[in-house]
Parts: C-alpha cells; structure tokens; sequence
C-alpha cells in the first residue's frame, strides 16, 4: 500500500508487507541483539513476535477491516523507535560488563604485582634482617658488661669520695684546733686584697641610707675603711657586726658594689622609755637597748623609769599600763626597788607599792578605785598592794590631822548627848 505525500518516500523505509518483509526484519534485528544476553535477546524477540503477529492479525482474521495505511506506518515507527531503546539498553549491558572485566583484569593484575613485591622485598629483608638481629644482641650483651662495670665504678667512686670526706674532716678539727683556720683565710683574704688592688677595685666610694639620729662619723668610725683599700679583702661581716654596736642601729647591711664603691643600710632603734640611773638620763627601746646617752628634742614625754635593772625588767609593766590611759596619764615615774620590785609615783604625789609578783594584776583594782572612788582627790599619799589579803592606806599630814580632829569632835558629841 502507497499513500500519498509519505515522508518515508524515495529510499525510506517502506510499510510492512508481505510475511517474507517481516521475517528479514527479525532477522535483522535478532542480528544486532546477538551480542547481549541470550534471555534478553529471547525476551526482545518474543515481544517482537507479539508485536508483529498483533499488528498482522487483522490481515489473518478480518482483511475488511484493515486499519488506514497512516497509522500502520505510526505504528511501525514506534516499533522502531523501541527495538531502537532496546538495541541501545543492551549496548550499555556490554559496555558495563566489559568495563567490569577490564576492572577484574587491572586488579589481578595489581594484587599479583603485589605479590611480587611482598615476595622481593622478604627475600632482600632477611638478610639484613640477620644482621640487625646479630647487633642487638651483641649491644645487649654489651650494655649488660657496661651497666656491671659501671655499678663497680660507683660503688669504688663512693668509697673514695667518703673517704676523702673524712680525711678533710680530720684535717679541719685539727687545724680549727690549732687555731690555723682563721690565719689560712686571712692569707686568702689578704691575697684577694692585693689581687684586686692590682687590678684597681679599690673603695673610692661610701654611701649610707636609712640614717636619721646615728652619727655618720660613728658610722664610718665603726666601718673602719680608708679611700684606697682593696674591696674584695675588706671584711663586711666584721664591719656589720662593729656598726651594730652603735646604740641607734638596730640591724646593719654592708655590701661591696663593684668595682670601687661600698653601700651600708641601717634600720634604727625605737625609743620605748627615760631610763634615769646614776643621775643620767638615757633612752632605752622595749629590749632595754641604751640607743642614747641623753633625751634628745622629741622624747621628753616618754615614760620614765629609775633604778638599776629598770631598763630590761619595764617591758611588761609599761605594756600593761598602755592597756589601761585611766592610770597611764597619771604616771610620773616607774622606780625599781632591789631589783625585784616596782613602786610607781604618779603626778599629785601618791605612790604605789606593786607586789613582786604580777604586778600587772593589781592595776585593775587601782583603776577601781580611781573610777569609782575618786581616791586621787582624798589626800591619800600611799597605796600599798604588798600584801595578799587586804591593801593598806597611807594619807598626808594635812589629811590625817584633818582625820583626827574631825574624830575627836564625834566623840565629844557622843559625851555630851
């Protein structure tokens, strides 16, 4: 059958026909399908053949009733275009299963080079294999007789290194016994000294700090150094121990600053208290330390203490009175009696005598009586607190006769009634 203006003319490809057309055309197609799987080739095959017997059918049963010669050609395109898919599905099948044996094929090809390899490098490894095995254990064997001698060496060096330790220490006891040690380091001393002088570190240079009431001239005079003495040699332990016995220095420093200067740093005394013996006035700090032979601008109001061994034995009275201003402001003077003692005169003229034993105990009971009884203002010119189990009152002159005439009175009064 031809119809008219057919897009397949001249050279296309022409409507199926007769039986014989279709046979060549499954031939064909069963050629180019020969190179993918057999079961899909059978199940391409038995699709055609449906196709192809459905699309013949109605020649076989009803040639009347043939459809219109455009859509069989419709139709036999579509088929094309399918065995077309289907030709190109199987194209891609071989594509994957013949890349899949290429990567089979490169990896044992990989995995037998390996084995090569393993194979050269184990032959090439065991020889030297041996002889790292030969070094270890003679470096074993080695170490072992080395750690042994070494023990012997340190067992022998020990021995010697003590008993090089006793013999110094017999050579010392000697020579401090012969009285050389203190000659041997005044030699080495001098000879530093003359060294150093060579080699121009002389003191050229003294600076004090911290001096406020010490003397500079006692200070250098305790120092005892001329312009021109070799510093390494001169002797700054001495030195300190000379300047601390200057009253106000409590604690010296004295060092050498290379190369020609000497710097001393003092700390001073606090004066604590006026000690009075012998008639002259001295200042004394908490420890009874002499820091000066006379009260200088600035001291006057300190407490004042008198008799011998007032000095080292007022600490912890005056401490005790700090505690306590109600009688402090009232105290002239601490007075030691036998060294065993202490009276103290307060300023309207009273004294009190203070047991030898805690005599800080028995403030509280003056403080008492200041407080309550007002007992400064009533005459009385005598406390006495010796005794354990009562305290006894001494009043003046003006006061007693007071006393009495005032008790005479009453007992005449008792006459008369």
């Amino acid at each position: 059958m031809q119809t008219r203006n057919s897009r397949y003319q001249g050279g296309g490809i022409k409507p199926l026909g007769a039986t014989t057309d279709q046979d060549q055309l499954r031939r064909t197609v069963s050629d180019r399908l020969s190179a993918s799987n057999p079961n899909q080739q059978q199940a391409q095959e038995f699709t055609y053949n449906q196709q192809t017997s459905n699309q013949h059918a109605p020649h076989r049963q009803a040639p009347h009733r043939q459809a219109p010669h455009r859509q069989a050609r419709q139709s036999h395109a579509q088929q094309m275009r399918q065995t077309a898919a289907r030709v190109g599905v199987a194209n891609e099948n071989r594509f994957a299963e013949a890349s899949h044996r290429v990567k089979e094929k490169t990896s044992e090809n990989l995995n037998y080079s390996k084995n090569i390899f393993k194979g050269a490098a184990i032959i090439i490894w065991r020889p030297f294999a041996s002889v790292l095995n030969f070094i270890k254990r003679k470096y074993t064997h080695l170490s072992l007789k080395f750690e042994q001698a070494n023990l012997f060496n340190t067992s022998l060096h020990s021995i010697t290194n003590s008993a090089l330790i006793v013999i110094f220490i017999i050579t010392a006891a000697i020579l401090y016994r012969n009285g050389q040690i203190s000659t041997i380091k005044h030699t080495i001393i001098e000879k530093m000294g003359e060294w150093s002088g060579a080699a121009g570190v002389n003191v050229q240079e003294v600076k004090l700090y911290n001096r406020q009431h010490t003397s500079r001239q006692k200070i250098l005079d305790a120092l005892n150094v001329k312009i021109g003495t070799p510093l390494l040699s001169f002797d700054v332990d001495a030195a300190k121990m000379r300047i601390e016995q200057i009253g106000w220095v409590a604690e010296a420093k004295v060092q050498r600053i290379l190369p020609d200067r000497l710097e001393i740093s003092i700390i001073e005394r606090d004066p604590f208290a006026i000690w009075q013996i012998d008639g002259k006035h001295r200042l004394v700090d908490r420890q009874g330390v002499v820091v000066a032979d006379k009260v200088l601008r600035g001291y006057h109001l300190l407490p004042l203490i008198v008799g011998k061994g007032a000095a080292t034995e007022a600490l912890g009275l005056l401490s005790a009175l700090e505690e306590r201003p109600e009688i402090f402001e009232y105290v002239r003077a601490l007075v030691r009696v036998g060294e065993r003692r202490w009276d103290m005169d307060l300023t309207n003229g009273m004294r009190v005598l203070l047991p030898a034993e805690k005599p800080e105990a028995m403030l509280a009971d003056l403080e008492r009586m200041i407080l309550d009884q007002d007992i400064l203002s009533r005459g009385i010119k005598l406390i006495d607190f010796r005794l354990n189990d009562r305290v006894r009152f001494e009043m003046d002159e003006v006061t007693a006769n007071a006393y009495f005439d005032a008790k005479q009175a009453a007992e005449k009064n008792k006459k008369v009634k």
